[in-house]
């Protein structure tokens, strides 16, 4: 079906850190902090220490989700760091008819992801991650694969994985 591989490095975590964080909980903290601003603003002549516990909602929230991600970039790195000797791992992906078989060439290691452990697919220009709920991630690399086949993965993840929406 499809097989890819390359090289799970600093870089990669870097392009990874931006979507760790699920975009439905990016809209409600966007939400959330739109909401709590415009009642810190209506609270102003009303009760200034109101507002100030609005404003500091807004800072707490903001702080999470960058906290969030370093945090999901920080795991990231230390597992590579502590497993490989090198600057990365060597990474095999290929998707078979129950699931995802992700292999690291470097430590020798298998992982079997049934397609239903999927939740979330996220697309860059070079790459597609799949995220499950435990926001475990298999990285596929578009450059192993042909214009075809990178049309039709897409459309072969969604029909599988009944998880991604």
């Amino acid at each position: 079906m499809f097989e890819t591989s390359g090289i799970l490095n600093n870089e990669v975590l870097k392009v990874l850190k931006k979507y760790s964080i699920s975009p439905k909980f990016k809209n409600f903290l966007k939400i959330f902090i739109i909401i709590c601003t415009i009642f810190a603003l209506i609270c102003i002549p009303v009760s200034l220490k109101l507002s100030v516990l609005f404003i500091f909602l807004v800072l707490i929230f903001i702080l999470e989700y960058y906290l969030a991600i370093n945090i999901f970039y920080k795991r990231s790195i230390s597992v590579l760091e502590e497993n490989s000797e090198k600057e990365g791992f060597k990474y095999k992906v290929f998707f078979n008819e129950i699931g995802a078989v992700v292999n690291n060439l470097s430590i020798g290691a298998t992982v079997n992801l049934k397609y239903d452990a999927f939740i979330r697919l996220e697309e860059t220009n070079n790459m597609y991650f799949l995220f499950t709920k435990s926001n475990q991630y298999v990285i596929v690399f578009k450059d192993c694969l042909n214009t075809k086949q990178i049309i039709e993965f897409k459309t072969f993840i969604k029909e599988n994985c009944i998880n991604i929406k």
